[in-house]
Order: C-alpha cells, then structure tokens, then sequence
C-alpha cells in the first residue's frame, strides 16, 4: 500500500472508527433499556401506550394539514 494514500486518511480512517466504536455502545445503551422496560410491568404498559397514541396521532394529521396547515406545522417540529 502507498504511504502517501494512508497518510492523507488517517483523519477520515479515525472518524470511521470513531463513528463505529459510539454507534456500538450507543446501541447497547438502547438494548439494555428496552430490556429494564420489557421487564417492568408498568413501564410496559406506558410504552405500549405512547405506541397507539402515535399510531393515532399519525392517522389524524394528513387530515389536519389540509384542514389546519399552522397546527400542523407546530405538530411535525
């Protein structure tokens, strides 16, 4: 390998590796929480309710676009 190729990428190499090595502990962060939340009960129950309130508040708001276009815009930040 040229010496020159590899001394001008050393700082794109080290953002890549970077990048990687927090996207693998970032994660495993996640994975441990969903963990803790599947095993408590009424963490579970929260989360199962955040989802069908999403779910309905996403069938609603192509509705309220054409109906409210400020609110809507308010809603989608």
């Amino acid at each position: 390998m040229n010496r020159k190729f590899v001394k001008e990428n050393k700082k794109v190499l080290r953002e890549f590796l970077g990048k990687a090595i927090v996207n693998f502990f970032v994660n495993q962060g996640k994975r441990d929480i969903a963990r803790m939340i599947d095993k408590d009960p009424e963490l579970r129950k929260v989360r199962s309710d955040l989802i069908k309130q999403t779910k309905e508040l996403n069938k609603r708001l192509p509705a309220l676009k054409k109906s409210n276009p400020e609110l809507y815009k308010i809603l989608a930040q």
